[in-house]
């Protein structure tokens, strides 16, 4: 650039009403003085903060002012602000920071509408006061970096898009809990200061991070300042007493904190059994009484740096007050200050290298860039600061730096460790040491030690778990008792009683597992839940997998089965899956050492539990557990092969639907049931026992009530129809070419119609005792009865195998008969004729060719006389 150096200028915000020389233009400071004198008389007043902050600032300019390769051509000026008006003479011991309308209506408007050379702020005010100007400079798009506010408050980017800091705040309470948790305490207590916003926000913040880490806030007092008096100390040191607090957060400015830890040490709440912690110093006149209070902010700078030997040498040569680095101990809380107005200009610096040249520094110096100045543009410059290397700060607009552990021994503040920027973590320094009260290295208790409680199983639960077991087993006996009653009909029959027995006799086992939670804990209740449980798979699964085996076994055959043998193969099969399950169940036993384990599910409540000895080692493959666990999970997993070679198999014999429904309820029992077992918790037992208790009812329902309701529905249509069944003949023939039966039954039309007799005559054939039938498409022959019926004009043909009878009406369809030897074929051009079993062809062969006209024969004559 060439030229003259083009000037852009800062605004410095304090509260330099503390001087009484000081002359103001409204809010504009228009004769602040830095010399030797002042500086030797401020040293020693509250005012320092304001003066020495100031001189900070100006040795980061000149820093900027002097290095050509920081905004070249560009020269940086400052003007002062007060937020607080001019000098008064109580000022020095009354202000706190309580000017926020003053700030905010005053100060700040006159920075963006009298002073538009301002492109930039830098802050050192008390957090009540920043919030105001900072809210009018996001507005205005007037960046404003604060190096003392540390309010949580303004950490909201929404409200504050412009305000940043090189302060550290959100967050603070993680830090605190993570600190607490390294010392195993569980228990505080939070004093706040209510008129403050840093104190009062930051408490909010320390109290929820407190709540997310489980540690438990007996008590979070909130106290004015103006409070202060003797009835409101005695009321909570009363209350921290009664609830026996150890640890005590305080949040509040310095004098606040300190009259508060001074006047509670009098009433005995300071000693070794106490700790105090907060993110501002203390100042005691009895200094002996700081010892063990742990102070946490954010590291003092690094003096061996060239930057703070520069910075020193500056700060010597404005303020004309001689220090060395030993005793320059204003250095840590000036640094922020220093480091807000470096990044600033290393902001800008940044905004103008995407704009080279005078213009772009033009267009700067007239706030032209403001727009692109939100605070997002001073993250990741990459420089060193004076407290922290990089400098750098997060996505809420604070310092991204640690916090320090510091412990006061005496008036003085010792560095013990930090913690990591995320407050993940503490690290204790090498030559660092935990010192609390009374030179203490080790954490006091955070309590007196709470009685430790037992958990047993209480008298409400065992009401609740007896009263399963008994509604179950009540419902199980009736279940066998409604399959044993009605075993002989149809569809009772079909499910083959003898294994829905022994599924029954499975649910008394299931059923059990919850029984034996009624026992006390002992290694052998570990044993009887498993052997309760593997023992009702088994006599679950195992049934169900068999019989549909056996029915699928009889559908598929391709020659005559001797059904008496081939059912006792099937039920030998049964047993000895059953028996083997058992088996392993008793190898486990032996082999499986188990063991009752005290286990702690909280701090103060206890439980027992069953555990395997060595559990946590790998067990090797072949051992029981992992034995007995693949074959019973394999006795599930078989429903899936099992349904799939059964899925021709018609109702009622076909159990899709049951197994369907059983594999999904066995596999949820699997699963949530050995969950449960396993896991440690007071409900557990009872969540278990209802999952139990609603699988295994679940089950039987689902084999029982379909049943039940077909028996019952049966039941009632035939009282409903009021009809009197035909005598049921018995078997063997009559006559050498065919046997008839005459009877007749009364159908009622209605109430005032008299009843007519309807004649009804059955022919069975001869050697249908021999007769075997076969649909074409399947290939298979099975052995039937054939028989004409006719009632009135109507006749039809039945043909009635060992599982049922299917019925064609002669006269509803086309037919042709056709006799090849000793075998008949009868064709229906209607499809899906008789349901269930043929479809378009009925192939019959008899013993003789007789018995083959014969049937042709009768077959044709009552064809022929239905289609007349």
């Amino acid at each position: 650039m060439t030229g003259l150096p083009i000037n852009i200028t800062l605004a410095l915000v304090g509260n330099y009403c503390d001087f009484d020389y000081i002359q103001v233009n409204g809010s504009f400071v228009t004769n602040f003085q830095v010399s030797a004198e002042q500086s030797a008389i401020v040293s020693e007043l509250y005012s320092s903060w304001t003066y020495f902050s100031d001189v900070a600032i100006q040795a980061a300019v000149g820093i900027v002012n002097d290095d050509p390769s920081i905004l070249p051509g560009i020269h940086v000026k400052l003007k002062r602000f007060t937020d607080c008006g001019g000098w008064y003479p109580s000022v020095l011991d009354t202000y706190s920071g309580a000017s926020g309308g003053f700030a905010a209506a005053v100060m700040a408007n006159e920075i963006v509408e009298e002073h538009p050379d301002v492109i930039g702020v830098i802050g050192n005010q008390f957090s009540t006061t920043t919030i105001g100007p900072a809210e009018v400079l996001s507005l205005a798009q007037i960046p404003y970096c604060s190096g003392c506010a540390g309010t949580p408050q303004l950490s909201s980017r929404a409200n504050f898009p412009y305000f940043w800091r090189t302060m550290t705040s959100l967050g603070a309470g993680e830090h605190m809990a993570t600190l607490l948790k390294t010392w195993s305490v569980g228990r505080v207590a939070i004093v706040y200061q209510t008129d403050d916003n840093f104190g009062s926000e930051s408490a909010k913040d320390i109290l929820g991070s407190m709540r997310q880490n489980q540690i438990k806030v007996l008590e979070n007092i909130g106290i004015k300042k103006s409070g202060l008096d003797y009835m409101t100390i005695d009321y909570v040191s009363t209350l921290l007493h009664r609830i026996d607090a150890r640890y005590f957060i305080i949040s509040g400015q310095e004098d606040f904190q300190s009259t508060v830890y001074e006047t509670l040490a009098e009433h005995g709440l300071v000693g070794p059994k106490y700790v105090w912690m907060s993110l501002l110093p203390i100042e005691l006149k009895n200094s002996t009484l700081q010892q063990g209070f742990v102070l946490m902010q954010q590291p003092n700078p690094d003096s061996s740096t060239p930057l703070y030997r520069e910075f020193l040498h500056r700060y010597t040569d404005i303020s004309q007050w001689n220090v060395t680095i030993s005793e320059f101990d204003l250095g840590a809380n000036i640094a922020p200050l220093f480091d807000c107005a470096i990044m600033m200009l290393h902001g800008f610096e940044k905004l103008l290298k995407s704009m080279p040249g005078r213009d772009g520094a033009l267009q700067l110096a007239d706030r032209k860039l403001q727009s692109q100045m939100g605070f997002e543009l001073f993250k990741g410059l990459g420089f060193d600061g004076l407290t922290q290397q990089p400098a750098d700060i997060n996505s809420y607009g604070d310092f991204a730096a640690p916090f320090e552990v510091l412990f006061y021994n005496g008036s003085d503040a010792q560095a013990a460790g930090r913690m990591s920027i995320d407050g993940k973590s503490f690290t204790l320094y090498p030559s660092g040491q935990l010192l609390f009260f009374g030179g203490s290295s080790t954490p006091p208790p955070d309590g007196a030690p709470p009685p430790i409680t037992h958990y047993t199983v209480t008298s409400e639960v065992k009401a609740y778990l007896f009263s399963l077991f008994f509604a179950g087993v009540a419902i199980c006996v009736a279940s066998a008792a409604f399959i044993s009653s009605f075993r002989k009909n149809f569809e009772v029959k079909s499910m083959e009683v003898d294994y829905a027995l022994v599924i029954h006799l499975g649910a008394i086992t299931g059923y059990a597992c919850i029984a034996i939670e009624l026992l006390p804990d002992s290694i052998t209740r570990c044993h009887l839940r498993t052997w309760f449980f593997v023992l009702y798979l088994a006599m679950t699964t195992s049934p169900l997998l068999v019989k549909n085996l056996y029915v699928w076994r009889i559908f598929t055959a391709m020659e005559v089965l001797e059904i008496r043998k081939l059912s006792r193969k099937y039920h030998l099969l049964n047993i000895t899956v059953i028996v083997s399950d058992f088996l392993l169940l008793a190898m486990w036993s032996f082999t499986t050492p188990n063991q009752i384990q005290l286990v702690y599910l909280t701090p103060t409540r206890t439980m027992d539990t069953c555990v395997i000895s060595g559990q946590s080692s790998s067990l090797k493959l072949n051992s029981p557990s992992i034995v007995l666990a693949v074959f019973n999970i394999i006795l599930v997993l078989a429903f899936i092969p099992v349904l799939y070679i059964t899925r021709h198999v018609q109702p009622p014999w076909s159990d899709s639907t049951t197994m369907t429904l059983s594999l999904m309820l066995l596999t949820f029992l699997c699963t949530v049931v050995s969950t449960l077992w396993w896991s440690i918790g007071e409900t557990n037992v009872m969540r278990r026992c209802f999952c139990m208790w609603m699988i295994v009812t679940g089950i039987l329902a689902i084999i029982t009530v379909p049943r039940a309701y077909s028996v019952w529905h049966e039941r009632k249509n035939r009282v409903a129809a009021n009809v009197l069944l035909p005598w049921k003949e018995k078997s063997g023939v009559m006559s050498p070419l065919m046997s008839r039966k005459k009877s007749f039954a009364c159908s009622t039309r209605s109430p005032v119609e008299t009843a007519q007799p309807l004649y009804y005559t059955q022919f069975r054939l001869p050697g249908t005792h021999n007769v075997q039938i076969k649909k074409v498409h399947w290939g298979r022959w099975m052995l039937c009865v054939v028989s004409f019926h006719v009632l009135k004009d109507r006749a039809w043909i039945s043909f009635a195998t060992q599982y049922q009878t299917s019925c064609i009406v002669i006269s509803e369809v086309q037919t042709a008969i056709s006799l090849c030897e000793c075998v008949v074929a009868v064709e229906f051009e209607r499809g899906n004729v008789i349901a269930g079993l043929f479809r378009y062809r009925v192939m019959i062969e008899f013993d003789e060719v007789a018995d083959a006209l014969a049937f042709q024969t009768e077959f044709q004559k009552h064809l022929t006389r239905c289609q007349l």
